[in-house]
């Protein structure tokens, strides 16, 4: 077995200011910038397209709509920090999420709380375990991972004593591969990769609350 192990960095910083606008009105504002390197496979066990796939699915829908089938192949060559290639996507530099905060004294019990923030997902070592899993063309020989492949939880389980789960037989790889490499055409196999154009996820965050004050000093929320 060949470890794989990605690694990654991340900066974060986050500035904020408060400004009493009205004797009863605070606002606050606040910006969030996140930095995300691309994981990378620190053994250089790791290998990208050729070409773009994002522009390669977008032609293809094209071509489809167009009543074509052709495609051009798929070759694979070593990428990554490691390798000293490029990363399986740009690294992001411009997740900048804004977050505003208002709070407004209705009285001297009641406080009335409003926010908004676009928060960034990370999501770089999720995909990056993907590729570890299912296999990456090239990494494995000549061999690709079977187009019935299952995982454990899915697997053929002994059901008796009399019938017993088939597996085929699977040749070992092939342990000389020439880059760039081409999958033969015909072989059943599945690979995943990663979109070279890929952005980070962000969701909108909104929150309104109401603070009293309660008799006895209790605050309700």
């Amino acid at each position: 077995m060949v470890n794989r192990d990605f690694k990654t960095n991340q900066l974060d910083y986050y500035i904020q200011d408060t400004w009493r606008a009205l004797p009863k009105l605070t606002v606050t504002l606040g910006m969030r910038q996140m930095f995300i390197q691309t994981p990378y496979e620190v053994n250089g066990q790791q290998v990208s397209p050729t070409i773009s796939m994002h522009d390669w699915a977008w032609v293809r829908a094209l071509q489809a709509a167009m009543g074509s089938s052709e495609q051009p192949a798929i070759s694979f060559i070593p990428s990554g920090k490691a390798n000293g290639g490029n990363p399986f996507w740009p690294m992001a530099k411009s997740n900048i999420g804004p977050h505003v905060g208002l709070a407004y004294s209705a009285n001297a019990r009641t406080v009335i709380r409003a926010g908004f923030g676009i928060v960034f997902d990370n999501y770089g070592l999720g995909i990056a375990n993907i590729l570890a899993t299912d296999g990456s063309a090239g990494l494995l020989g000549q061999n690709a991972v079977g187009g019935e492949w299952t995982t454990v939880d899915a697997a053929p389980r002994f059901t008796s004593l009399q019938l017993l789960p088939t597996f085929s037989v699977v040749r070992p790889p092939n342990s000389t591969i020439t880059f760039p490499y081409t999958a033969p055409l015909g072989a059943g196999g599945v690979v995943s990769v990663a979109d070279d154009k890929s952005r980070t996820p962000y969701s909108y965050a909104l929150n309104l609350s109401v603070q009293r004050e309660l008799p006895g000093g209790w605050v309700h929320r």
